[in-house]
């Protein structure tokens, strides 16, 4: 190749990172792959979580305090235990109205004309 007489200082400085690369290339692959092994067995050894609510804060972070705060009500707790929310009606007829070629139409709600809420096999 063409050698030039003044090369720059970047070009100095990339010549010399390639000449030192260069030179210990199969040291810097080796190493590279030892690294890559102790993180693949460092990776296998963590451990999950215990429950979702993981803490990205320290304890002292006032979004943290207010979390942790949060987190100990009652009203938080009874929320939790409380289940699946399921909504039911009485006196409707399952029933889709709608054009199912067009998505802006809507279907509408058919009620059941035979339900009586005042009988008692409508009661139980």
């Amino acid at each position: 190749l063409l050698e030039l007489e003044h090369e720059t200082l970047i070009h100095r400085i990339l010549d010399g990172y390639y000449n030192v690369l260069h030179t210990f290339r199969w040291q810097v692959l080796a190493i590279a792959f030892a690294a890559i092994i102790a993180c693949t067995i460092l990776a296998a050894q963590l451990s999950l979580p215990v429950s979702s609510e993981v803490a990205l804060l320290p304890d002292s972070n006032e979004y943290q305090m207010h979390w942790s705060w949060k987190q100990n009500l009652l009203s938080n707790t009874l929320a939790k235990e409380q289940g699946s929310e399921a909504l039911i009606m009485w006196g409707v007829t399952p029933a889709d109205t709608g054009d199912h070629l067009n998505p802006d139409s809507w279907t509408k709600l058919v009620l059941d004309e035979k339900f009586d809420p005042k009988s008692e096999d409508s009661q139980s």
